[in-house]
C-alpha cells in the first residue's frame, strides 16, 4: 500500500506539468486514502482446519493484504511491548498480539476476543511458547 502511495504521489506532478489540472492531486490523494482506511478498518483473523489436516491462520487487512500462517511453524506468541513494531501488522491499533515465525518473522494481530484467539491456536499447536500475555489459563 505504501508502494502504491509513493507511486501515486511521485507521477502525480509530473501530471499536473502536462495538464495543469490541481484536481489529479486531490483525486489520487483520495482514492489513496480509501485504501489506507480500507486496510486499516477492516482486519479479519481466520482459522482454517479443513485444508488437508493443515492449520492455517489467515490474516486479513482490507482488500488487497492477506499472509497466510502455518499454524504449526508459530514460535512465539506475546503482548506488543513498544509503540514502535517491526514487522508485518493488519491492523490499526496501540496494543496487540505479536506472533513469531521461524527466522524472525513477526505479525501483530489485534482480535477483539485475544483469550479465545490464543486458546484456540493453543489448541491447534500447544508447542506455542507464550510470554506475558496476562491471559488465564483453563
Amino acid at each position: 500500500m505504501i508502494a502504491l502511495f509513493i507511486v501515486l504521489m511521485a507521477i502525480t506532478p509530473a501530471i499536473m506539468l502536462v495538464t495543469s489540472f490541481s484536481w489529479l492531486l486531490l483525486g489520487n490523494s483520495i482514492v489513496v486514502f480509501l485504501f489506507c482506511m480500507d486496510a486499516m478498518l477492516r482486519s479479519n483473523y481466520i482459522i482454517d482446519t479443513t485444508n488437508e489436516g493443515k492449520k492455517v491462520l489467515i490474516l486479513q487487512g482490507g482488500l488487497f493484504f492477506t499472509s497466510k500462517l502455518d499454524i504449526d511453524k508459530i514460535v512465539r506468541m506475546g503482548r506488543r511491548n513498544s509503540r514502535s513494531f517491526v514487522g508485518r501488522s493488519h491492523a490499526w491499533s496501540g496494543g496487540g498480539i505479536v506472533i513469531e515465525m521461524p527466522h524472525g518473522y513477526k505479525y501483530l494481530v489485534t482480535p477483539k476476543d485475544e483469550e479465545g484467539f490464543v486458546g484456540q491456536l493453543l489448541k491447534l499447536n500447544p508447542n506455542i511458547q507464550t510470554e506475558d500475555l496476562g491471559l488465564t489459563e483453563e
